[in-house]
């Protein structure tokens, strides 16, 4: 599975962001979430059997510069790049919602909900950041984005234990 590989390189291009604070780093950190829609989209494509996971690291490649292209057009434009976000999550989603209308085995989703009920609290901390409702840039401890970060990693925990139940190598 090549959802730990993304976590670390989402992480690390998020710290190389946050400890630079340069618009070069920035487009690193919104690639790093790009990799986990994007390989959430991977997961449910092959759920699908619309890829054979032989293809399924070119794909991902090629959904990375989709997003990549897709995040450059976003930011010329002057749109929110969450906007991007948004729309590969939903993207997912709906995929997932057709593998498991298209599927005849027993899929346990609470770990799914708890995701998606975790990646809602990060939004909604994402928006009180940017909003400047909790952030203080002398607090290191309790500030919006800090809590948004904290709670996309829950969000990516129950991803991966989601994804855990399904053979995606085949």
């Amino acid at each position: 599975m090549m959802f730990g590989p993304a976590v670390i390189l989402t992480g690390l291009f998020s710290l190389v962001f946050h400890a630079s604070v340069t618009l070069f780093f920035q487009f690193f950190d919104f690639v790093g979430m790009f990799l986990i829609v994007n390989l959430l989209i991977i997961f449910n494509l092959l759920r699908l059997k619309l890829i054979s996971s032989n293809n399924k690291n070119k794909y991902f490649l090629l959904l990375v510069i989709i997003s990549c292209s897709a995040y450059i057009s976003f930011v010329i434009l002057k749109l929110p790049v969450q906007f991007v976000m948004v729309c590969f999550a939903l993207i997912a989603i709906g995929l997932e919602v057709k593998s498991k209308i298209n599927s005849s085995k027993i899929i346990i989703y609470k770990n799914y909900f708890l995701s998606i009920i975790f990646v809602l609290i990060a939004g909604s901390m994402l928006l009180i950041d940017l909003n400047r409702i909790i952030c203080d840039p002398t607090n290191h401890y309790v500030q919006g984005h800090a809590l948004w970060h904290v709670f996309n990693s829950f969000t990516l925990w129950f991803l991966y234990k989601f994804y855990e139940q399904f053979d995606l190598s085949s």
